[in-house]
């Protein structure tokens, strides 16, 4: 008899049953995830119960914004720029429905050379659809000047830093871009793309206040997506804010960041009347810190107490403990304050 092929939904089914799933740690593991999940559905599945679908199926929480941009559009938006995982269909009433874009027996390696090549041909359509744009913008006399002069010669650093990003724009994930049919398409509201900007240079605010607080200068503009992915575990994502240039894009935001040439070294850091209002908060902090000091923890008069041998006894010792400070305790203090006055350890 020859034998039967195996049912891809009782592999992916049996693959389920062996347990809840570890988090994932990266973006491969993350579609890998997702995949499995739409591949143990029996059909298409409603995009509003994709993250409850997930979490039964997997043990764990379904964490899209750790791995891709959610932005005004919602998760029907983010879930078209990664058509090679997900494919999303709607019913007359206007319904959204999302399915496996791969074969449900596809194995993790297989879904990640598939990923790898979307992205491979994402790139090049990306590259090629920003040299139509430049090149149908430059005038003439400026397209042949580029097209002249060596590389690297007489190059500026904002048209530096441009190419930089530009290269690095490559090494972007493929949630984190436009699919390549978006990419055909102009924006003509720019609602997404203004509010990833928004997003993103608030994003580098609060890593500059705690460059701040921690007594550092401005960020080297070469050093900025590194130090932006330290903190938000995300890539610093220029181009999907319509900006090749970081100059050109914290131009646009004069009342939160700045842009400085130190030693030929171009820098961003927060602008005066952001910088002046984390000042003008700190003064208002100062009274409170110059408030009265909480009282000295007194010793037990006599000798240290025992420690105590049951659960009364030992509640009994707090009380007395915190009655004798005679004002509100820091938490911290409790364990200490407990010792120098009972003469024996909290336990």
């Amino acid at each position: 008899p020859i034998p039967s092929s195996p049912d891809p939904f009782a592999m992916v089914a049996a693959a389920a049953a062996a347990g809840p799933n570890r988090p994932p740690g990266n973006i491969e593991d993350f579609l890998w995830n997702i995949h499995q999940v739409l591949a143990a559905q029996n059909g298409a599945l409603a995009i509003d119960q994709l993250k409850d679908a997930y979490s039964k199926h997997l043990g764990h929480k379904c964490a899209i914004e750790r791995f891709l941009v959610v932005g005004e559009g919602g998760l029907a938006a983010t879930l078209k720029r990664i058509p090679h995982i997900v494919s999303l269909s709607s019913d007359s009433d206007g319904a959204t429905f999302v399915r496996a874009s791969q074969p449900a027996d596809i194995t993790k390696q297989q879904l990640i050379e598939a990923d790898a090549a979307f992205r491979r041909d994402l790139i090049r359509k990306n590259a090629s659809a920003k040299a139509k744009a430049v090149a149908g913008k430059a005038p003439p006399a400026v397209a042949a000047k580029a097209v002249a002069a060596p590389a690297g010669a007489g190059e500026t650093p904002a048209a530096a830093k441009a190419a930089t990003l530009a290269g690095a724009d490559a090494a972007k994930r493929p949630g984190e871009e436009q699919s390549a049919g978006d990419a055909k398409k102009p924006r003509t509201d720019g609602s997404d793309s203004e509010t990833l900007a928004r997003m993103l240079v608030q994003g580098v605010v609060r890593v500059l206040q705690n460059r701040q607080k921690a007594g550092k200068g401005p960020l080297p503009l070469t050093e900025l997506e590194d130090e932006f992915k330290a903190q938000w575990k995300v890539p610093f994502n220029l181009p999907h804010t319509g900006e090749t240039d970081a100059v050109a894009f914290f131009a646009r935001w004069p009342n939160k960041v700045e842009v400085i040439t130190e030693g030929g070294i171009q820098m961003v850091q927060l602008s005066k009347k952001t910088e002046g209002k984390a000042k003008a908060v700190a003064p208002a902090k100062a009274p409170a810190a110059a408030a009265k000091e909480p009282p000295a923890m007194p010793k037990r008069a006599g000798i240290p107490n025992r420690p105590p041998a049951s659960i009364e006894d030992f509640l009994w010792n707090v009380h007395t403990v915190l009655e004798a400070y005679g004002a509100p305790m820091p938490l911290d203090n409790l364990k200490d304050a407990y010792s120098q006055h009972l003469g024996h350890k909290c336990a």
